[in-house]
């Protein structure tokens, strides 16, 4: 591991992998440690959590590097983690990213098997119990190539970048940039946050995924007789 991340990293600079919980140490991530620094929380095989640290506008935010594993009963350990941690980050800027192995919606693939099983809800229900929204982004959208050509090419979108209401409410202007395959069969990722909104919080925050909830209508025409605040509640 050492030799690969010399190769890869520049010099001076300090890495963080999760070869402790998988010999192949799925997960490395190098910065830059002259800019900031990075604080080690906790890793699986499928994901490494750190706090920024050290920076001028950054400091405190938390970041989740994934690489979700190939088969969806092993990717249960990943959605599980991501529900309990966004219960203890409510308040903390949070941002996940990487490679989930896994689709949101049938329209994120094209070409292979056009099934829509039971375990494909697994990752949108872990996205919408986790209260994130996906990071609005730039570039190539189906971010996986099989390396195939004519009917034999399939793409699909696993690579991922959510983040949590307190992301937003600090960085509005967050975007991800999804750049053409060059080295690999996956689109590079790059997360560019955008000035920092210094003004007071807005009174209200609409997400997307309460109007997916099945009880979102019903709820809305009671909110006219009652309460605003413990209509919102409901949606928790």
């Amino acid at each position: 591991m050492a030799v690969i991340m010399s190769k890869v990293l520049p010099q001076r600079w300090e890495v963080l992998t999760n070869i402790g919980d998988h010999s192949n140490g799925r997960i490395v991530v190098g910065w830059d440690a002259s800019k900031f620094q990075l604080r080690y929380l906790e890793s699986s095989a499928q994901w490494l959590t750190c706090e920024l640290l050290n920076h001028p506008s950054h400091s405190g935010m938390k970041l989740t590097f994934v690489y979700g594993f190939n088969t969806y009963a092993e990717r249960t350990d990943l959605w599980d983690y991501m529900q309990r941690d966004s219960e203890s980050n409510k308040e903390i800027p949070w941002a996940i990213l990487g490679d989930f192995n896994a689709i949101l919606r049938p329209g994120d693939r094209s070409g292979g098997a056009i099934d829509w099983q039971l375990h494909h809800e697994e990752f949108p229900n872990c996205i919408n119990r986790c209260s994130l929204q996906q990071v609005p982004y730039n570039g190539i959208r189906l971010s996986w190539h099989n390396g195939q050509n004519g009917t034999n090419t399939i793409m699909k979108k696993l690579d991922w970048v959510f983040g949590n209401l307190a992301l937003f409410n600090r960085w509005p202007a967050i975007r991800a940039l999804f750049l053409p395959r060059q080295y690999s069969d996956h689109s590079a990722m790059v997360l560019q946050m955008g000035a920092r909104d210094t003004r007071a919080k807005s009174a209200f925050k609409f997400l997307n995924q309460w109007a997916e909830h099945g009880d979102f209508q019903d709820i809305v025409q009671r909110s006219c007789i009652i309460s605003p605040y413990l209509s919102l509640r409901r949606f928790r």
